[in-house]
């Protein structure tokens, strides 16, 4: 998932993944000629949260708690005065770089499994994350 830093907020954004998993040792597991991992994990249900860290303090300036199951793999794109991200609850969620309130939302029902990037064609500026079966691609005034 990527991150990001945006110099005019002196901000580094991150997708945090909180999550935890049990790893189990199942010597009974084994079978001939089966993949075998020794094991087995139990997880527990995981969070997603999108952070904004000062990079010269360490402290965490902002903090938004995602909703969903902790399924997306999406990452942060920062421009501007925005951090774009795949929302856990499938939408695409654009953020105002400063204070994390939410500026836009596009609802799209997508598990994201690739981080929003930008591109620029004559002049016009776009920003574009692949979900499952399809690219989404917004333009941006």
């Amino acid at each position: 998932m990527s991150n990001a830093f945006n110099p005019s907020a002196g901000l580094y954004y991150v997708m945090a993944d909180e999550s935890c998993a049990s790893y189990v040792d199942d010597p009974d597991s084994f079978a001939p000629g089966q993949l075998e991992y020794g094991g087995y994990a139990s997880a527990q249900q995981g969070y997603k949260h999108v952070r904004a860290i000062n990079l010269q303090t360490g402290a965490i300036a902002w903090d938004k708690p995602l909703t969903g199951p902790g399924l997306t793999f999406s990452g942060v794109l920062s421009m501007a005065n925005l951090v774009f991200y795949g929302d856990d609850n499938g939408d695409f969620t654009a953020v105002d770089a400063a204070s994390g309130n939410t500026v836009w939302t596009y609802v799209t029902q997508q598990t994201w499994k690739a981080s929003p990037m930008t591109y620029m064609v004559n002049g016009k500026q776009y920003v574009a994350i692949a979900a499952p079966g399809q690219p989404m691609v917004f333009a941006l005034k």
